[in-house]
Parts: C-alpha cells; sequence; structure tokens
C-alpha cells in the first residue's frame, strides 16, 4: 500500500473518533451565589459552590448572569471547560442552563 493510502486512512479513522473523543464531557450542575470577582478591567463572574470552590463562568450565559444575577444562589447547568491551575486561576465553568 502506498504512503498516501495509508495516511488517508489514518486520517479518515482520526476523523471517525472526533465526535466521540469530543462528546465525553456530561453535564454537570454547580449551586452557588454568583458574584463578579476582580478590578475593572479584569473582572469576571464567578460561582462559589457549597465547599467554597471557585468557578469562573463563561460562556453565553455569562453576560445575563452578571447583569441580572449578581448576590443570588443560583443552579447552573453546563461543563466544566478548564481546570484549575492554582491561585487566581479558578476553573472555568461553561454554562449553558439556568435551573434556579
Amino acid at each position: 500500500m502506498k504512503k498516501s493510502g495509508r495516511r488517508n486512512i489514518i486520517l479518515f479513522l482520526a476523523l471517525l473518533l472526533l465526535p466521540v473523543v469530543g462528546c465525553n464531557q456530561e453535564l454537570q450542575r454547580i449551586s452557588g451565589k454568583v458574584a463578579l470577582i476582580g478590578h475593572e478591567p479584569f473582572t469576571h463572574i464567578s460561582i462559589k459552590d457549597e465547599n467554597r470552590v471557585e468557578y469562573k463562568i463563561v460562556g453565553p450565559l455569562a453576560g445575563k448572569l452578571a447583569g441580572e444575577f449578581q448576590g443570588k444562589t443560583l443552579t447552573l447547568e453546563g461543563t466544566i471547560s478548564r481546570k484549575a491551575i492554582g491561585p487566581g486561576f479558578p476553573a472555568e465553568f461553561t454554562a449553558i442552563r439556568i435551573i434556579d
């Protein structure tokens, strides 16, 4: 078999596996108090759960949460899009839906 044929087969198999690898994150629910953290221009919206773990909220709902839900306790559904990497760099939570 020619090298280009092998390369095409490997590329085809990789493309078949791509949706399986990308969809392995399950939706999670996080409950806590929503707060705006930081000083301008370096602010971000976050939620701190009952274990006092802080998550930076990213995604399409971040603006709505910052504008309408500051100081309120909510349950959000979404995925953890990035793990925490130390103090000042909390885990990122991509909020998809506001439960309550």
